[in-house]
């Protein structure tokens, strides 16, 4: 993200919607940079600071060209959630988004009579038993 955001500042005149790409890139450094800041409950102003990032991404996000998708808004229930789960960064899902396809093909692919041994084994066997668990 750092190398992105980077790229948007550098190029910022050349590229269509700089300056809305570096607005969103901005607000999500800040709530990055928030969450590896804080411990596992967040202070008010912390708290605050989230939702700003999160709500300069989304305001930002259509002059910057990326698209609306239904699932951007899930990024403000994450951030006002925060009260009652804590950091993002002890809830978020960061490093195994890419197991959600991959166990969603492998559910799509399994026979009902023997579904959850097909969907164990092969999902058990592809990530290798230590990678699921390692953090």
């Amino acid at each position: 993200m750092k190398f992105c955001a980077d790229l948007c500042r550098t190029f910022e005149h050349k590229l269509e919607g700089g300056r809305a790409l570096v607005g969103c890139a901005t607000a999500l450094e800040s709530y990055v940079r928030i969450t590896r800041l804080s411990g596992i409950r967040l202070s008010v102003r912390d708290r605050q600071g989230l939702m700003d990032a999160a709500l300069k991404f989304l305001t930002s996000r259509e002059a910057s060209g990326i698209p609306y998708k239904p699932k951007r808004h899930l990024m403000l229930h994450l951030v006002i959630q925060t009260e009652k789960f804590g950091n993002p960064r002890i809830i978020g899902t960061w490093h195994d988004e890419s197991l959600n396809r991959q166990l969603a093909n492998v559910c799509g692919s399994a026979h009902a009579a023997v579904w959850q041994k097909r969907v164990l084994a092969t999902f058990n066997h592809s990530r290798r038993p230590s990678a699921m668990y390692h953090w």
